[in-house]
């Protein structure tokens, strides 16, 4: 009789046991949905990307997004990429300035080297993007005070807060918002 009475409460300890795994596992989850829902959230009403009438325009700065992103993470590979994608869709834009200094970007043998015409290639980007509809969404102007020797950079970006494409993680948030553009 002990021993019957030993295993079913064995058996009911395991059950109970199982039933709290399974239940906080579940809450957890649903935790877990609710924390990562709420950072997309955050993101989504943070990131207005702009859209535009003009294709073309759309793709030049779905580029420079990709090149500035690129330099934000500090990747040498792909933002050499990105500024040959860059270069190519500004030139069928016809923008021969920007396109060139999208090649200077592209060939450049260094992240260092790569940062340093950003600047104009931004304020040229900005000239573009001022010049076409903005259909919707918002473009971010952005300022670093340290970058390029203590003689300031611009990049424009997709969100409100600050991630420094002249710094990548060794100042991701030095910055700040100077103008949105509509």
């Amino acid at each position: 009789m002990k021993s019957k009475y030993f295993k079913n409460a064995v058996l009911s300890l395991g059950f109970i046991s199982f039933m709290g795994l399974v239940s906080c596992s579940s809450g957890d989850k649903k935790h877990a949905s609710s924390e990562t829902d709420e950072v997309q959230h955050t993101e989504a009403a943070e990131s207005s990307a702009a859209s535009f009438e003009d294709e073309k325009v759309g793709q030049v700065y779905a580029d420079y997004i990709t090149l500035k992103d690129a330099l934000v993470e500090s990747d040498e590979k792909n933002a050499g990429i990105a500024a040959g994608a860059l270069q190519s869709s500004l030139i069928e834009s016809s923008n021969k300035k920007a396109a060139d200094l999208a090649a200077k970007i592209a060939s450049a043998s260094s992240l260092k080297a790569q940062r340093e015409p950003f600047n104009a290639l931004s304020a040229e980007m900005e000239a573009i993007l001022k010049a076409a509809k903005i259909s919707g969404g918002s473009v971010y102007k952005q300022y670093c005070p340290m970058a390029n020797g203590d003689q300031g950079g611009y990049w424009l970006a997709n969100e409100k807060s600050i991630r420094n494409p002249y710094y990548g993680d060794e100042m991701m948030t030095c910055g700040s918002v100077k103008e949105e553009i509509k």
